[in-house]
């Protein structure tokens, strides 16, 4: 599937398209990624949950699996974003979708990790 051109046809004019096979090298580009998104296929959508350490309740937090053809990324739905969006990914496993992702070290992983947050344009196709 040619996931940049489903992209340029459907997505944001704002966001830029990224490669997931590139992840790791996102802060190694010559010209910075601004408003980094992901136009991929869903492939697992999982409800996990957490217990905040200050307060000690259990949170719950979205992690979704996606597939762009060979390459595949984890991206992560904080609780404030799991909240806001979580009936957008219920039941779309084997859909397309495009959202604008935050890209940050995650020191757990020790790894680039992608997030989308409250704000984040999120559009299934």
């Amino acid at each position: 599937i040619d996931y940049e051109r489903v992209f340029n046809e459907e997505g944001a004019p704002h966001l830029n398209f990224y490669p997931l096979h590139l992840l790791d090298t996102i802060y190694d580009q010559p010209n910075d990624v601004l408003n980094p998104a992901v136009c991929a296929t869903i492939t697992e959508i999982q409800d996990k949950t957490f217990k905040d350490r200050k307060t000690g309740e259990t949170k719950h937090f979205g992690k979704i699996q996606v597939r762009q053809n060979t390459d595949i990324a984890t991206i992560i739905l904080w609780p404030d974003a799991w909240e806001k969006k979580k009936h957008l990914f219920t039941g779309k496993v084997g859909r397309m979708f495009i959202s604008a992702v935050m890209v940050k070290y995650s020191d757990y992983e020790q790894k680039y990790a992608m997030n989308i947050t409250p704000q984040s344009f999120t559009k299934i196709l």
